[in-house]
């Protein structure tokens, strides 16, 4: 008998660690996907990609970092994540964390999706997780306080985001010891 399938919005963490995200998940509990959202918000797309990595055994949630807003247009999506404030985001974080390994299942990975790639790089940072994956986004990292492999998907032309850029920053993760792989599409 296949366990019975679960999704919806949830409230997780308290106060300054808390927020609202959408989680899926099964009777049986299987490792856990944190999985940040791209800069226009928790489209419908995240909830569907949450639920195919349910199917696939894992308990996922993806933070709404957004509170409920989604931008239309790039214009829109620029104002709404540069108003974001970073330590209060990553608290947020820290606390989707805490509410997946404490709950759930202690081993956890995160996915990031260009913002959320640029949020779950520092995230990994302050907490240990057993992998990461980032698709067409980077950020800065201290080689000293990085565990886990890393996996990252970028285009081989992308605006915001050079190729150059992207194999400096791997070449660098590479020369520090950290298991880093990088595909460009």
């Amino acid at each position: 008998r296949a366990p019975r399938e679960f999704s919806d919005m949830i409230t997780f963490g308290t106060r300054s660690r808390g927020g609202t995200g959408y989680m899926s998940y099964s009777e049986k509990s299987g490792p856990a996907v944190l999985v940040l959202h791209e800069f226009f918000g928790l489209q419908p797309s995240f909830r569907s990609y949450a639920d195919a990595l349910e199917r696939e055994g894992f308990t996922v949630l993806v933070p709404d970092l957004y509170d409920g807003r989604l931008a239309s247009n790039v214009a829109e999506a620029e104002a709404i994540s540069d108003g974001l404030d970073f330590e209060q985001t990553m608290q947020r974080l820290e606390g989707a964390c805490e509410h997946l390994t404490a709950n759930w299942h202690p081993r956890l990975g995160v996915i990031g999706f260009s913002l959320g790639a640029y949020l779950a790089i520092p995230l990994v940072q302050r907490r240990p997780v057993e992998a990461t994956v980032v698709y067409y986004g980077i950020n800065e990292v201290d080689p000293n306080r990085w565990l886990g492999p890393l996996l990252g998907h970028f285009a081989t032309v992308d605006e915001w985001t050079p190729l150059q850029e992207v194999n400096d920053f791997f070449a660098g993760l590479s020369t520090a010891g950290i298991d880093a792989q990088m595909y460009s599409y």
